[in-house]
């Protein structure tokens, strides 16, 4: 077991990741602003969870999230309320360990473009888009915005990727990306878009060095969608 897994294994936040927490020094309108047309981010309709639509009746989210919802249960997808029909989480999937899972729907959605999977094995050093609708704030301050349900959009790059996991660093200014962001309480399963195809889906936080979700200094653990991609499309067949 590598080091840096294992600390993805002690991490306890369970709906903790995906809402998107922003730089003090850049205006949140900039990171709503970002957000819009980004209409695959599905709303799990739960406290907190988020997923993709990755399929015109998938929805490809985290495992821990799916284990909190119960048959029968509706997602929403562009304001419009569709039931599950099935939940598939991988084998053993939880928080720190292979934490991602399928969610199929009743029917196709209709006039949302689903986002294709990101195949290739070059994640490190690339910038990345993550959304969310959970809870808001800034660096300095945390996760402390307690306004869900609107979402937001940011950047930031892969510092790591592990064989199942893209690891990430919330970098104060004035380093990091120009709209720096990481995740924040309300979204886990929220998508990390690379070039417009998903990479990864959120898993949880490392807050033990800074003692507070959402400040500078954490790192984030996203789930590395190119090493799930064979039992995704095995799934959905």
């Amino acid at each position: 077991m590598t080091r840096a897994f294992a600390a993805v294994c002690l991490l306890c936040l369970a709906l903790d990741a995906a809402a998107i927490v922003r730089r003090h020094d850049r205006e949140d309108a900039r990171y709503r602003e970002a957000a819009k047309g980004i209409d695959a981010v599905v709303d799990m309709n739960l406290p907190g969870g988020g997923g993709t639509l990755i399929a015109p009746r998938w929805v490809l989210t985290a495992a821990h999230v799916t284990a909190l919802m119960k048959l029968p249960h509706e997602v929403m997808v562009k304001g419009e309320k569709i039931a599950v029909r099935r939940i598939v989480a991988y084998p053993g999937g939880q928080v720190g360990r292979d934490d991602i899972a399928l969610v199929e729907l009743a029917h196709a959605v209709k006039g949302v473009k689903p986002v294709p999977l990101y195949e290739a094995r070059d994640e490190e050093g690339k910038e990345i888009v993550i959304a969310g609708r959970g809870f808001a704030g800034d660096g300095e301050k945390g996760a402390v915005e307690k306004e869900r349900g609107v979402l937001r959009a940011g950047t930031n790059r892969i510092d790591k990727a592990l064989k199942n996991w893209l690891v990430f660093t919330f970098d104060a200014p004035p380093a990091g990306t120009e709209l720096e962001s990481v995740s924040g309480p309300g979204d886990s399963g929220g998508p990390a878009f690379i070039a417009g195809l998903l990479a990864g889906v959120s898993s949880a936080q490392d807050d033990r060095a800074t003692g507070r979700e959402g400040a500078y200094g954490v790192s984030e653990y996203y789930a590395r969608v190119s090493s799930y991609r064979a039992w995704i499309e095995a799934t959905m067949k």
